[in-house]
């Protein structure tokens, strides 16, 4: 991008010249803004009197503003009918109703400098001054003169460095910049270096009409990354060169900044290793970096401390608004320093000489705080492609912490299993390593603010964001060590706990040895796994009396706990059949019990055991490492099978091994194999005492098992789902875990209410209407109000676009009762911000309880053969291109979708493999054209909201459509299964009415389910689907598409254009419109043997016909053409109208 420039005259604007500026310029709302410095103590009536206004003016405020009167040359040096650029400013966007009374209202900022760490010229805390202007007045600055440089958010001068003035977008308490002591924000920034796109961003914030101050930062447009080569090879568990796709995997789920997959895609290795001051680096080369700043000032100034009870919770609240904006709003990562409301924005600066720069000012309507959906920080920095592990503090769910060692090679996951609520962590820290200790005031009991162990990895040492906690003073109850610095964010306490290890803060004793007192006392009859052998010994040698001997000291006052612990210790102990009798016998003679309760107490005691057994994965004794190497892989092989027939846990997918995590499918690297054989076989390792060191599965063995004939030991799987499902038999499956039937794993942590075997007539409306009246009915589906989409949907024949909905939204549900492919879901749709793509986040949520991925449309089948193998192996239960901008043809896309296995290439390999389609496939655009072959495998869900400007339709049932979902999620997954199952009920009956050829058996399961449910209209905008494609083809679409690729301004006449200024012959470009190939319109007076359109009469009044209702609704706005006559010949202009709010 390149700057844009005004003219500046060299005369000082005198009050006549005001009044004899253009009425144009002087409306334009940036122009009159600027201007109020003219009437801010009343009208001057002279150049001495506005000189006097100047000065005061100068004065008062605390940037030295070079030369106020400079800043008004530009704006009444314009162009005088309209104001394309402001300063070095590019105006986009269009002035919505009250724009100029905004721009005119006052806002204060925070401004002051800041240079470096250090620098003595940096402003201090304390000393930022707080001026208060208008927004036109901080919009247009003041030009540069002398040592001033210029200043104002339309200006962007050059500069030796990126250092300097700077500003923070709202005031404090006393000039402190801290997030603390910020009062209120006049706007919400963004700080944007993730690989999006100016351009893109640019026309997201036109097409919502929000106003927006936009520039481009000093280095912006810079190539190239370097990577801590350690850093990378420790996360990416390697210890050899990286390839360029664990690269990407790198910066997608590592690094701490987030950017961009197009920005990432075009990553390459340039150099593995490069010695720096700073360490090894692996340098990267990158598409080149658009850096900018997006400011949007609110509506209404935002107290923080009125956010909420708390200050903290009004910061958290800021946060999450902030994130939201950027996430929910704009669709972009951005830096979440952003999210401190005390954050400073370098003003707008670039290099002296550079053309690499931008600045705009958008216009539209204010943000308004509450308008913004909030997304928490926490959530959007530790949501990567894997499972980041965000709740660090909280070791009770089921989620599996990163494998971590201590230095000498013992497993810290072992000793977290049973230290979890019994370290005392904060008091070793305090004790073993002091000077780690950072004090921040006003800790809580047994918490403590420390040094983070990964702070090399920070931005800026320093801070207090650390923070250790004792597991009995933790609200968990479980010990944590966690750090609030966006590189630490999805960073597990054991990976804190392993590295601090590593770096000698204390010695590995401190975990293991009690007598130091830093391990709570066990539970009361519960063996301490920390207790020192020679207690041991001597609680051994209490056991050596006979269990007969032991049960006959018992009496009647013995209580139940104290029998259990006997029985128990004899189970453990392995008694013999003999040996039981007995001892049942003497408890039954010494206690109040009698020998039913006592064989019944034995059962449950033994009950528990097996159950603790399975839940601590209790194994064989293993096997040592200096056993031949056949006899480990087999040994690893039998420990894998046998641990998969009890509880079934590892799969083969894609002639690879796979876990399920989450309610997905993942392909396993190296390390989680590894962990997994891990967790089932023992490998041990002789000593030189003469003992065994319990070890992780050698590498070797690792690579030897999973080479071999992975179905000897591994269960083949299809799919795994977060939600119940129907069985290809009817059966709905609603206990977690494998299903050999369906080859698919449940594993749902859902809640919702029993599904009838036979649902009523009152079930069945209920389940309808909660998604037809809930959720569907606010989108214009079938360009259907929502009381038309209720009463025709619910009440009457139904609507073809709502039943072709409820088809697409229950077939997760149901798809393994399909035998064979499914078709595509294409969203059509006249115009953006018809919601088709919240539809699809809507209905996704419920299938999946959450919004399923967007794709972009690949252009070519290479990219479309690598974009379906990456959906299809992760095993997507919805695959969604959203958006689609251009014609569709792909042979690759048409065949996956009617094939019922997918023929995937592996990347980066030759090799192919297959994988299940078990996808239900959706497309969203704005009048999509496909070709032949994808148009019959597709159904189409029309929407038409019948407005110029859709996103700004009012009046929803449920303004947060998602949010709605997601807590009534239970409830209308119970609708889903309830309609399916009342198809199971009445026996399963296919239809046969409406038949899509090659998806047979879809038509007659998913038509069936609906007819059985009373939705009337399946499939029944068919023909409209086939017409919508056939007349974007026709003659007059052509010449359509044709005429809008003309600049707005072309004249078009019937005849000769030349003595016209942007004339252009219609005659002329049908005979040659395609490379010197005539376009044919009926009834236009073509004649075929000469090729050319002879009648002129007739050419120009068919075309002046087709003139009055020519519409392309493109870019944001509506294209036509306005008849006019010039010289007595007939002329259409090509006109452009901004969308504006119905």
């Amino acid at each position: 991008m390149t700057s844009t420039t005004t003219t500046q005259r060299s005369d000082a604007p005198t009050i006549s010249d005001l009044e004899a500026a253009p009425e144009e310029t002087i409306a334009n709302p940036f122009a009159a803004a600027s201007l109020n410095l003219f009437v801010l103590k009343g009208e001057p009536k002279c150049a001495e009197e506005y000189a006097a206004i100047l000065q005061d003016y100068a004065e008062t405020n605390v940037i030295n503003i070079a030369d106020y009167q400079d800043g008004s040359r530009e704006v009444l040096a314009a162009e005088p009918e309209y104001l394309p650029s402001f300063n070095d400013a590019e105006i986009l966007g269009t002035a919505p109703e009250g724009f100029a009374e905004f721009i005119g209202r006052e806002a204060t900022l925070l401004v002051g400098e800041m240079w470096g760490a250090r620098d003595r010229r940096n402003t201090l805390d304390g000393d930022w001054k707080s001026p208060t202007m208008t927004w036109g007045q901080w919009i247009g600055g003041g030009a540069g003169s002398g040592n001033a440089p210029a200043w104002g958010f339309s200006r962007h001068p050059e500069s030796k460095n990126k250092a300097g003035a700077c500003i923070v977008l709202g005031s404090s308490v006393d000039g402190a910049r801290k997030a603390k002591a910020m009062t209120t924000m006049a706007a919400a920034g963004l700080d944007v270096d993730s690989g999006a796109k100016l351009d893109d961003v640019l026309e997201t914030i036109e097409e919502l009409g929000l106003l927006c101050i936009v520039y481009t930062s000093y280095n912006n447009g810079t190539t190239g990354l370097e990577l801590k080569r350690d850093e990378v090879l420790r996360k990416l568990k390697i210890t050899r060169d990286p390839t360029e796709g664990e690269i990407r995997q790198y910066l997608r789920e590592f690094d701490k900044n987030r950017y961009e997959d197009s920005f990432i895609s075009g990553c390459k290795i340039s150099t593995q290793k490069s010695q720096t001051t700073e360490g090894v680096k692996i340098i990267l080369d990158t598409p080149p970096l658009e850096k900018f700043r997006l400011i949007f000032p609110f509506a209404e100034p935002v107290n923080l401390i009125d956010l909420a009870d708390t200050q903290q919770a009004s910061l958290d609240l800021w946060e999450d608004k902030i994130t939201g904006l950027a996430q929910n709003t704009l669709g972009i990562h951005f830096d979440t320093s952003c999210t401190d409301p005390s954050r400073l924005f370098y003003t707008a600066r670039h290099p002296k000489g550079s053309d690499d720069w931008y600045a705009a000012v958008v216009m539209g309507t204010p943000l308004k705080f509450d308008d913004v959906e909030p997304m928490r920080k926490s959530t959007y920095t530790s949501n990567r492609e894997v499972n980041a592990f965000t709740m660090a503090a909280d070791m009770s769910g089921d989620e599996r912490p990163p494998m971590a060692l201590t230095p000498s090679g013992k497993s810290l996951n072992d000793w977290h299993r049973t230290a979890k609520d019994r370290f005392m962590l904060a008091d070793v820290l305090e004790t073993l390593c002091p000077d780690k200790i950072r004090i921040a005031g006003g800790e809580a009991q047994g918490h403590v603010h420390t040094e983070c162990p990964f702070e090399h990895e920070h931005t800026s040492e320093g801070g207090t964001a650390t923070m250790a906690v004792n597991a009995v003073d933790s609200q968990s109850e479980y010990w944590t060590w966690f750090c609030h610095h966006d590189s630490c964010q999805g960073r597990h306490k054991l990976q804190h706990l392993e590295e601090a290890l590593r770096q000698g803060w204390f010695e590995e004793d401190a975990l293991f040895d009690i007598d130091l007192r830093f391990m709570l006392p066990a539970a009361d009859g519960v063996d301490d796994p920390f207790e020192p052998v020679e207690i041991k010994k001597e609680r051994e040698q209490e056991k050596r009396a006979t269990f007969e001997e032991r049960a006959m000291g018992l009496d009647k006052d013995t209580t139940e706990h104290e029998i259990a612990t006997l029985i128990e210790e004899a189970i453990k102990e392995g008694v013999d059949s003999t040996t039981k009798a007995r001892l049942m016998d003497a408890i039954v003679a010494a206690t109040v019990l009698g020998k039913q309760p006592v064989k019944d107490l034995w059962k449950k005691v033994a009950k528990t055991l097996r159950s603790t057994a399975s839940e601590k994965g209790d194994r064989p004794d293993g096997i040592l490492v200096t056993e031949p190497a056949p006899y480990q892989t087999r040994y690893a092989c039998d420990a894998i099978k046998r641990a998969n027939e009890e509880n079934p846990f590892f799969f083969e997918y894609m002639e690879d091994a796979a876990i399920v995590r989450n309610g997905r499918l993942r392909i396993t690297n190296h390390a989680m194999k590894r962990r997994q054989l891990g967790d089932v076989a023992s490998f041990h390792r002789p000593t030189n005492e003469g003992e065994t060191q319990h070890i992780y599965p050698p590498k070797d063995v690792v690579e030897d098992v999973f080479a071999g004939n992975l179905s000897e030991f591994l269960l083949p799987i299809r799919g795994a789902v977060d939600t119940p499902f129907f069985a290809a038999d009817g059966t709905l499956v609603t206990e977690n875990g494998y299903h050999s039937g369906s080859e698919i794993y449940l594993q749902s942590e859902l809640v919702m209410k029993r599904v009838s075997a036979v649902p009523t007539a009152e079930d069945m409306f209920n389940a309808k209407r909660l998604i037809i009246e809930e959720v569907l009915a606010d989108f214009p589906l079938g360009a259907l109000t929502r009381p038309e989409i209720v009463e025709q949907a619910l009440h009457g024949e139904g609507v073809a676009a709502v039943t072709n909905m409820m088809a697409l939204i229950l077939l997760p549900f149901m798809r393994e009762m399909i035998d064979g492919a499914t078709p595509g879901h294409l969203l059509n749709k006249p115009a953006p911000g018809t919601g088709a793509s919240l539809l699809i986040d809507a209905i996704s949520i419920i299938a999946a309880g959450r919004a399923t991925p967007a794709l972009a449309m690949p252009g070519g089948n290479d990219e479309m053969g690598k974009t379906l193998t990456s959906v299809l192996s992760n095993g997507q239960n919805i695959v969604f291109f959203d958006n689609i901008n251009h014609s569709v043809d792909s042979g690759e896309l048409a065949s996956a979708m009617t094939t019922p296995v997918y023929q995937a290439r592996i990347l980066g390999k030759t090799q192919t493999v297959e994988v299940d389609v078990r996808c239900a496939w959706v497309f969203t655009g704005n009048d999509v054209k496909f070709s032949p072959e994808l148009i019959r495998r597709l159904i189409m869900i029309d929407l038409d909201a019948e407005m110029e400007n859709p996103e700004k339709r009012t009046g929803f049932r449920h303004g947060n459509i998602c949010g709605w979902v997601s807590e009534n999620r239970g409830d209308l997954v119970w609708a889903c299964l309830t309609i399916i199952q009342n198809w199971v009920a009445q026996g399963m009956v296919k239809q046969t009415d409406t038949i899509l050829a090659s998806y047979e058996n879809w038509s007659g399961v998913v038509g069936g389910v609906l007819e059985a449910a009373g939705m009337g209209g399946f499939m029944g905008n068919r023909e409209m689907l086939k017409s919508a494609n056939e007349e974007q083809d026709s003659p007059i679409n052509l010449l359509k598409e044709r005429i809008i690729q003309f600049n707005v301004g072309t004249n078009f006449v019937v005849g000769d254009a030349k003595r016209f200024k942007n004339g252009v012959s219609i005659k002329a470009e049908l005979e040659g419109f395609d490379d010197g190939d005539p376009l044919y319109i009926n009834d236009w007076a073509y004649d075929r043997h000469s090729q050319t359109y002879n009648d002129t009469t007739t050419l120009s009044r068919q075309f002046g016909r087709f003139a009055e209702t020519f519409r392309a609704d493109r870019d944001g706005g509506t294209y036509f053409l306005v008849k006019g006559a010039k010289g007595g010949t007939k002329v259409w202009t090509l006109q452009f109208e901004k969308r504006r709010a119905a």
